[in-house]
């Protein structure tokens, strides 16, 4: 039941991430609802004026924690984090699940660890990192990055998605 919710909620963001990035380079000259018309106008309007990190990151709450009051869902920004991608040091910004939330995450993970995922756990962790992409896109800099991750065991996660604007740290094809 808890694959099915986080499968259906995961879906149910693409399509939202979809919509809103197909819609805002379109011009909004024939829409049949006002909602739809007032989001298109929201998104231009960030686009012009730039986005900022907060802009970012209640971006990620909007899709991963929609009624904001999940107790299994935090993001921590982290500056000055030196790595191989960037020596010089640069800010990830960190998108943790944990909990029940990160149960249906956990079994779709060992599925890959195992060889035995499915085209549809492929798709899944596909679509997870093709969001994360797609609103790293939306970064104020080019040194900023964009974590998803899950906790594996108490204080222990796993990252199963990362980008920056210019470049996905972890490849979003999944084979």
């Amino acid at each position: 039941m808890k694959k099915i919710s986080l499968y259906s909620l995961t879906a149910l963001s693409f399509i939202v991430l979809a919509a809103c990035s197909a819609k805002s380079t379109e011009e909004t000259s024939s829409s049949s609802s006002s909602e739809v018309t007032s989001s298109v106008s929201t998104a231009k309007k960030s686009k012009s004026a730039g986005t900022s990190q907060e802009d970012v990151i209640n971006e990620l709450k909007s899709i991963f924690d929609p009624n904001g009051n999940s107790k299994d869902f935090d993001i921590k920004v982290e500056k000055d984090v030196k790595d191989e991608a960037f020596p010089n040091g640069h800010t990830v910004i960190t998108a943790s699940i944990k909990g029940d939330t990160a149960a249906g995450t956990k079994e779709m993970m060992a599925a890959f660890d195992n060889n035995t995922a499915t085209e549809e756990d492929k798709q899944i962790l596909q679509g997870f990192r093709q969001t994360i992409a797609d609103i790293a896109q939306k970064l104020p800099d080019d040194t900023t990055t964009i974590a998803f991750q899950y906790e594996t065991k108490p204080n222990e996660y796993r990252v199963i998605a990362h980008s920056g604007k210019t470049k996905d740290i972890i490849p979003t094809t999944v084979k």
